[in-house]
């Protein structure tokens, strides 16, 4: 049996994400590494989020913030700089309230 061919769907409102934008990811583990190395290389720049320093993924990313996850100051800092954000394995955009 052939696979059936699916067309993309975009949500109403919102648009493509495309290469040559910024992706963030809060965390800093080896998810995170390899979604920063997959990223990289089909032309995203990305920027990290943890409390820790010289992590895995910020090794990889361009740019590395250091800071707790509930200083909500910090955290609009970063989210302000990214079109999409990561953690784990869900992808979600953030919006300052």
């Amino acid at each position: 049996m052939k696979p059936r061919a699916t067309k993309s769907k975009i949500v109403p409102g919102t648009s493509p994400i495309l290469p040559g934008s910024t992706v963030g990811v809060l965390g800093s583990g080896q998810l995170g590494r390899m979604f920063a190395i997959a990223a990289r290389r089909m032309g995203y720049r990305v920027h990290t989020y943890s409390p820790d320093y010289d992590t895995p993924t910020g090794q990889i990313a361009d740019k590395e913030f250091q800071g707790d996850y509930e200083d909500v100051d910090r955290v609009r800092e970063f989210a302000g700089r990214e079109v999409l954000h990561t953690s784990g394995s869900s992808f979600f955009r953030l919006f300052s309230a």
